[in-house]
């Protein structure tokens, strides 16, 4: 009996209490950052857009260069929105605790496994 609750944690009255799910806060952190990015690259896409629209290039290859660009935008564009929404579901769906002894009360990003 001791050894099933010595690995259940609750070996000599320890009690297994919820923290931070530091796995959450990680998913917080990087938000800005994907939304920063998706919103960079729909604007870089869209200023050349504007540019060829307005003149900036004009010649028999301006046509399908064009044609892909815009292809190459729309991808893009849907992949950055991709992106934000799964962060933002997986950030969503996590809880703002977890018992300290869940893999997310630990998360690291970075983990070093034992480099120093």
């Amino acid at each position: 009996m001791a050894d099933v609750l010595c690995c259940t944690g609750l070996m000599n009255g320890d009690e297994i209490e919820d923290v931070e799910n530091r796995y959450k806060v990680e998913l917080q952190d990087a938000l800005p950052k994907v939304r920063e990015q998706a919103a960079a690259c729909r604007t870089a896409f869209e200023r050349v857009t504007r540019a060829l629209e307005n003149g900036a290039w004009q010649s028999t290859a301006q046509q399908a260069f064009e044609e892909e660009l815009r292809a190459r935008k729309d991808g893009a564009e849907a992949a950055g929105d991709d992106c934000q929404a799964a962060f933002e579901n997986a950030e969503a769906a996590e809880p703002d605790k977890v018992p300290d002894d869940d893999w997310r009360a630990r998360f690291d990003p970075y983990p070093r496994y034992g480099y120093q």
